[in-house]
């Protein structure tokens, strides 16, 4: 939730000389994360539920140099997550008295965010409507991006290209 965050550790990756990967809902780009990691970054896909979506992030993939992909198939929907819960972590964010105070308490923390303006899923925008409201979301997260992974929709990603 920090601007520029992929970026950063992208970066911090490569001089380390240890892998960084890029999940899907991320704030950074796939694009830039290539760039940044001079070719080094490893790419985590929550497999799409519509092949062409899954079609042209594969390709972006190619084109922008990913040598390594990861798949994610254990998260068929969004988790319970009870410590992001009881810390007020939700899609789409929402604001409490506690957010508020915690907030104030770190001004220059605020500042910077604020000026960042807000965190969008970069790699994904291309597939998101444009006018979509916040609220709407998590419903898209759960109907486009969090499909099955089973034999068929493993076979994209060969016909899509050389095998990442």
């Amino acid at each position: 939730m920090w601007r520029n965050a992929p970026e950063i550790l992208a970066k911090a990756a490569l001089y380390a000389n240890i892998p960084y990967v890029l999940s899907t809902v991320s704030s950074g780009g796939l694009e830039r994360i290539a760039q940044v990691s001079e070719g080094q970054a490893w790419y985590q896909l929550y497999n799409p539920t519509k092949d062409h979506i899954r079609i042209d992030l594969i390709k972006r993939l190619i084109a922008a140099g990913y040598k390594n992909l990861m798949i994610t198939v254990d998260v068929p929907t969004f988790g319970y997550r009870h410590n992001n819960i009881k810390n007020g972590l939700s899609m789409p964010a929402q604001m409490t008295i506690s957010n508020i105070i915690d907030m104030l308490k770190c001004p220059r923390w605020l500042l910077n965010t604020a000026l960042a303006g807000k965190p969008e899923m970069v790699t994904l925008k291309p597939y998101m409507d444009k006018n979509m409201p916040t609220s709407e979301l998590a419903n898209f997260m759960n109907n486009t991006v969090m499909g099955n992974v089973d034999a068929d929709s493993l076979k994209l990603f060969v016909i899509c290209g050389p095998v990442i």
